[in-house]
């Protein structure tokens, strides 16, 4: 299976287990989010194929794919992402501390 196959079912199998991709063009790199609970992933467009696709298979790991068909190369391909992803997760939190002070204006 080529690799824009791959891609093209990761898309599926991200769409069915309700995983929203966007897709973009600039100077950021691939990455998943939550936005308004809701899980996406934001590609960019000017990525190779190959790194879109990997972007996909790590996040979709998140999920139960269990109930779901899956084409045994996209499988396949899921699961030699797992393998050369460090099991370490890093999550980010960002923390804003702030103080209003009132001012005698």
């Amino acid at each position: 299976m080529k690799m824009k196959e791959i891609y093209q079912e990761l898309q599926s199998v991200a769409k069915q287990v309700g995983l929203q991709v966007r897709r973009g063009s600039g100077k950021f790199d691939s990455a998943g989010c939550t936005v308004n609970d809701e899980n996406v992933i934001v590609l960019n467009s000017m990525s190779p194929m190959e790194t879109k696709a990997g972007i996909l298979a790590r996040h979709l790991v998140n999920f139960d794919l269990d109930d779901h068909f899956i084409k045994p190369a996209v499988r396949e391909f899921i699961e030699s992402t797992i393998e050369k992803t460090p099991e370490e997760k890093t999550d980010y939190e960002l923390k804003v501390d702030y103080e209003l002070k009132k001012t005698d204006e």
